[in-house]
């Protein structure tokens, strides 16, 4: 998790307040300020009286402020003398767009490069907006994608080659606040991606405008790439970066800044103890930070009494952190022109890298609560068999855990995936509550209060 220092003021003093802000609540999307729990209050953030119409017209404000920000600070010449001792001999133009045209995904923001040859590249170029991590937390994250995405390249996976933009330092944690103060200056952060042809699958995929053999042909292509994928071992779970020495190394996992793990225990556990320990201190779950401490303990439970989750193994996997489907990229006929959006992946233990994608997922049946696989699910498992790959099969019908782990873990919490991840661990029912009864998340807490330890209920 990663926490800036509190945008607001000291009242009799003027002065910067020395408090962190709360993540994710804390900051607001409207004036773009990071705020602690006591200036994020009505009585020191008039934001909160925005009405929905003020507050939508805030944020797209900020939005077109933030992008022209981003965009007044790109040097189309600089980018073009980057390229050209990337690729000499062939001219090269930057298109830089005005703000309402410019090609942006979540994260990340798409410069134009056009070779005299026809050949494309893209600028990936890191947002810099209020919800943005540290500036060496992004310099870590775009780092850990290209050097992932050239591993998998190596392995003959089918993704956009990359190349070396600007240079960027290998960064540490700040450590106090001043210091995190100093360092959420603007700094353009970015590498260059070839162009590749085709159009993105819709989230999740089968709900689209795609026909079913073109939706068979995806799962298909798909089942192919993933076995490459599973010819690549690493030896821990983390994420990509390199040594000194530029020799591929697991490092600590970036949104977490914690150290490689053997086991998938050991990697949830530590997840969770710091979100618990972020919930005592009130940086997490501000609003209800008790029930979220309860969900949090209660799947803890069930992770450490969980025998497979804490084996360790020997070989790990690279696994998509964004698997929902606009990963891939494909052609009219439904072949896999590549897959894309590396940034965040990790490596980890083969039953969670081979679980299935989130875009085969029936979205109205999951987050109701059912943990039975979709047709595209089922489809998937099928190919592998039929690709001679039964381990792969084996680990898609077994994803539903890993799956609800990742949608409950630091999230908001919600009674029926609790549920619905307590019946992956085959203790859905252990809180004494009817098979077919609605339980409501109040009620569920009531009965936790009696089962979990008192000595670890937070303030």
């Amino acid at each position: 998790m990663f926490i800036y220092p509190c945008d607001g003021l000291l009242e009799d003093q003027n002065q910067p307040c020395p408090s962190s802000s709360i993540p994710i609540t804390g900051n607001c999307s409207s004036c773009g300020k990071h705020l602690c729990q006591l200036h994020s209050t009505v009585e020191h953030h008039p934001c909160v009286l925005l009405d929905e119409h003020r507050k939508r017209n805030a944020e797209i404000a900020l939005h077109h402020k933030e992008i022209s920000t981003l965009l007044d600070q790109i040097d189309s010449s600089q980018l073009e003398s980057n390229i050209t001792a990337l690729k000499p001999g062939i001219p090269c133009r930057a298109m830089i767009p005005l703000p309402s045209q410019v090609l942006r995904g979540g994260m990340n923001v798409h410069i134009s490069i056009q070779f005299e040859d026809g050949v494309r590249w893209f600028a990936r170029i890191r947002q810099q907006s209020h919800s943005s991590p540290p500036i060496e937390v992004q310099e870590m994250i775009m780092r850990s994608e290209m050097i992932t995405m050239q591993f998998l390249k190596q392995g003959g996976v089918r993704v956009p080659e990359v190349f070396p933009g600007n240079q960027m330092s290998h960064g540490r944690q700040p450590s106090d606040v001043g210091e995190r103060r100093q360092q959420t200056e603007p700094k353009l952060i970015y590498f260059f991606i070839q162009d590749i042809q085709g159009e993105p699958c819709d989230s999740p995929i089968q709900e689209g405008s795609l026909n079913l053999y073109q939706v068979n042909k995806i799962i298909e292509d798909y089942a192919k790439q993933m076995i490459l994928i599973s010819q690549l071992h690493l030896n821990s779970i983390g994420s990509l970066h390199l040594d000194q020495f530029g020799k591929i190394q697991i490092g600590p996992l970036i949104d977490i800044d914690i150290c490689p793990f053997k086991s998938s225990r050991d990697r949830f556990i530590s997840q969770i103890d710091l979100i618990l320990e972020d919930i005592e201190k009130g940086l997490r779950f501000v609003d209800d930070p008790q029930t979220a401490y309860l969900v949090h303990l209660q799947v803890k439970q069930w992770i450490m009494e969980d025998l497979t989750l804490g084996v360790e193994e020997e070989e790990f996997y690279i696994k998509h952190a964004d698997d929902k489907g606009d990963h891939i990229m494909v052609d009219d006929e439904g072949n896999i022109t590549g897959i894309i959006d590396w940034e965040w992946a990790y490596s980890t233990t083969k039953s969670e890298a081979f679980s299935a994608p989130l875009g085969l997922v029936n979205i109205s049946d999951y987050f109701n609560g059912s943990n039975s696989l979709s047709p595209q699910e089922e489809r998937l498992a099928e190919t592998y068999e039929k690709l001679g790959r039964p381990d792969l099969s084996a680990w898609v019908r077994a994803s539903k855990k890993y799956q609800r782990l990742l949608h409950t873990i630091g999230q908001s919490p919600d009674i029926v995936m609790l549920l619905a991840l307590g019946e992956c661990f085959g203790q859905g029912l252990e809180e004494k509550v009817e098979k077919n009864k609605q339980v409501s998340l109040v009620e569920w807490v009531i009965e936790a209060k009696k089962r979990l330890p008192l000595s670890e209920l937070g303030e």
